[in-house]
């Protein structure tokens, strides 16, 4: 006599362990593509913060996502300049420089590097991820001459981590 009620629960059982063993390769991507970054220490939480991570299928997919985060990162930066120059005439002039330069940071090097890794030009991709993180922090902290730097000081270290990151992970595509 055949015990008939086996087969649904090793059927259940079987899909968990695909669904378990799906989310552990998608985990070692996130962790074995940091080990390898720029920042390990930095690299996972960021990606684990943003939910698509767990789904990306490649190091390419990684890097948009990544490049995705920057752009959110410096479009929230230019607004709080926006605020920042709307409250104050003093900051208005100042902060005109770090404006201008987180609207090209936005559109040419973070919005070229998405555009470049969807035509598989990863060299390139990866030289406008770092110009996005390195000019436009530099340029605007260096409009302030006094040791305080910029009132975005700490949002223009961020997003240069961030290009640096997002650069590293950029070259660990295979071409």
């Amino acid at each position: 006599m055949e015990n008939k009620t086996l087969y649904p629960w090793a059927w259940t059982t079987f899909l968990l362990i695909c669904m378990f063993a799906n989310q552990v390769v998608e985990a070692d991507l996130i962790a074995e593509t940091c080990k390898k970054s720029f920042s390990v220490s930095m690299c996972e939480p960021i990606f684990r913060s943003d939910p698509r991570s767990a789904g990306a299928k490649d190091v390419k997919g990684l890097a948009k996502i990544l490049l995705d985060i920057c752009i959110g990162n410096a479009t929230e930066t230019l607004n709080v300049i926006k605020k920042l120059q709307a409250s104050d005439p003093n900051l208005k002039q100042l902060l005109s420089r770090c404006a201008s330069d987180y609207k090209l940071m936005i559109e040419d090097d973070f919005g070229g590097a998405k555009k470049k890794l969807d035509e598989n030009a990863y060299k390139e991709a990866a030289k406008l991820a770092f110009y996005g993180g390195a000019r436009g922090p530099v340029d605007c902290e260096g409009t302030y001459k006094d040791k305080k730097g910029s009132p975005i000081r700490q949002r223009n270290t961020n997003i240069a981590y961030l290009g640096l990151l997002a650069r590293s992970i950029i070259l660990l595509i295979p071409s």
